[in-house]
């Protein structure tokens, strides 16, 4: 095996060259190394900032459309407790007449514990506007053309209920 001579400069200039150059260069790749660092972090710092704004934009959406949608129903309520006509078919109306004028609820539904509309759920058994039991139950949605359409009341006897 043949040894490598070694290397013998004799200029004052390219020994200072070949010791300030190794030096140099391993600071410039620290450097950026660092820079990458910082830039990797402040991109993630500013992803996750962008990520929490969101959040709290859509929390806040939220919460305003819910508060807006439990007015609604609110106020169907106190109309309907207000109604002293003991009319279902009123009632119907009124509940279809509520979804027609606020397009952004997917639905209106109102539901009576037995006999507590007009004491008269026995005369309903097994009438397709009523529930199972004969309970005033109404509730208007949209059919899949997206078409206000009467749907048929839940069945609040159930167990699941």
């Amino acid at each position: 095996m043949s040894r490598v001579p070694p290397l013998h400069v004799r200029s004052v200039r390219t020994k200072l060259l070949l010791t300030i150059v190794p030096v140099v260069a391993l600071a410039i790749v620290g450097m950026t190394l660092i820079a990458v660092r910082s830039a990797t972090s402040a991109q993630e710092a500013s992803g996750y900032r962008e990520a929490a704004q969101l959040a709290v934009r859509e929390a806040n959406r939220f919460e305003a459309q819910a508060r807006a949608s439990a007015a609604l129903a609110r106020g169907l309520a106190t109309l309907v407790e207000r109604d002293r006509s003991q009319d279902r078919a009123e009632i119907t109306d009124i509940a279809r007449a509520f979804l027609l004028r606020n397009p952004d609820l997917a639905g209106t539904y109102l539901g009576f514990e037995p006999n507590a509309f007009d004491g008269r759920d026995a005369e309903f058994v097994g009438d397709e506007n009523a529930g199972p039991d004969g309970r005033f139950a109404v509730w208007w949605g949209y059919d899949a053309d997206g078409k206000v359409t009467f749907m048929a009341p839940l069945d609040e006897s159930a167990e699941y209920w």
